[in-house]
């Protein structure tokens, strides 16, 4: 059985006396879980985004993560802490960020959250970032063997391109179109094999590439730059710390879908911008990444039920045959409902790289590197010139 999680788990050996207490404790985390939702930046009156909001949060996604009691809960309370802390003075904000780190020694992705102290002044920004890689660097000494089979099994697990339940990573879709291609035109087993792998590496570094330039795209395009300036601050933190973390899990290895509720932080800012971008294209183009957070988060239930109701057309349902998609049918159905869900998760992280290059311009460590170094002006200087501290932390 391969084990993917921070050695620090085993050393939790307090946790077996919790035996019997399982209802409690997951009954406790899923209450915890919703309110923590209430810590959220507040929702803009709309009925749009009303819509979204209520349906990313009941969603097939935040269902299996709460059914399962999984650990992601545990993390994604920790961050939502570790973000509001943000909003406080220093040593709460130090203590936020220890907060997240903490939880990134104990799940690893979490660590990406750490970056929204790029907002920080550059020597508190240097102090945490020195904290944070000492922590880790702490634990692969301590645990060297241990983390080194972690790495080993989280490179080395295999991924399930038309998974019913909505796995997502950057090598699914070129996973499951190089099997679509390996069979349609290979001559023999042996055939298949490389052209699988060859469509495979080729997909993969022209949809990152495509990503990349699609973001940079977008974000120049929509003055994407500009509109973040304008965010409030808590809705600035929990975008930043959403889509640092949905990017990082998406390119980094292979997650379940209950590990989508961190688009939950990010999606306020998104609807925010979603009105307040300049342009009308630009502003579609954020209400569509908001529809297709929905549908992702919902995508085993909607998946489900589009296969049902295409099969009962034709004959009575056999939910095991759906279930094993046998059908030739089905199987077309479900390749075109996972078409679908992919590429709504390609522009997910389209939209958020964009804001996530948005949001660096506007930190408070880029302005500083641009005054001694030959990089591109930030567009919040005049909104600091208006209002000072608004992009940055008061120590």
């Amino acid at each position: 059985m391969l084990f993917n999680y921070s050695p620090l788990w085993l050393r939790l050996t307090f946790i077996r006396f919790a035996d019997g207490w399982t209802n409690l404790f997951g009954l406790s985390f899923a209450v915890l879980f919703f309110l923590s939702l209430a810590f959220l930046p507040p929702r803009r009156p709309g009925t749009f985004d009303f819509v979204i909001m209520l349906f990313s949060a009941i969603s097939s996604a935040t269902v299996l993560a709460v059914e399962r009691a999984n650990a992601d809960l545990v993390m994604f309370l920790m961050i939502i802490v570790g973000v509001l802390a943000c909003g406080s003075r220093l040593s709460v904000r130090l203590a936020g960020y220890a907060l997240i780190t903490l939880a990134g020694l104990l799940k690893f992705y979490p660590l990406v959250a750490l970056t929204i102290a790029i907002r920080e002044r550059p020597a508190i920004f240097a102090m945490i970032a020195l904290a944070a890689t000492t922590a880790l660097g702490g634990l692969v000494l301590s645990f060297h063997e241990e983390v080194v089979r972690v790495v080993v099994s989280l490179v080395g697990e295999d991924i399930y391109p038309f998974d019913p339940l909505g796995v997502w990573d950057a090598k699914i879709l070129p996973g499951g179109l190089s099997k679509v291609a390996a069979k349609l035109f290979h001559q023999d087993a042996t055939s298949a094999v490389a052209i699988g792998q060859l469509a495979y590496y080729i997909l993969l570094l022209l949809l990152i590439a495509q990503a990349l330039a699609a973001a940079i795209w977008l974000g120049r395009r929509s003055r994407l730059q500009y509109a973040v300036a304008h965010l409030d601050a808590r809705e600035a933190d929990f975008l930043l710390a959403g889509a640092a973390l949905i990017c990082g899990c998406f390119f980094a290895s292979w997650n379940a879908l209950y590990r989508g509720i961190y688009l939950l932080l990010a999606l306020p800012g998104l609807l925010a911008l979603a009105h307040q971008l300049p342009l009308q294209l630009a502003r579609v183009a954020f209400r569509v990444a908001c529809v297709a957070i929905v549908f992702v988060l919902w995508y085993p239930f909607v998946n489900k039920g589009i296969r049902v109701a295409v099969a009962a057309l034709h004959k009575p349902v056999d939910l095991n045959d759906l279930w094993m998609g046998d059908q030739g049918l089905d199987r077309t159905v479900r390749f075109v409902v996972w078409l679908c869900d992919q590429l709504a998760w390609w522009w997910i992280v389209i939209v958020l790289l964009a804001v996530l290059g948005a949001l660096v311009l506007n930190s408070e460590l880029w302005a500083a590197l641009s005054r001694v170094l030959p990089l591109p002006s930030v567009a919040c200087t005049a909104r600091l010139q208006q209002n000072p501290g608004s992009a940055s932390r008061d120590v």
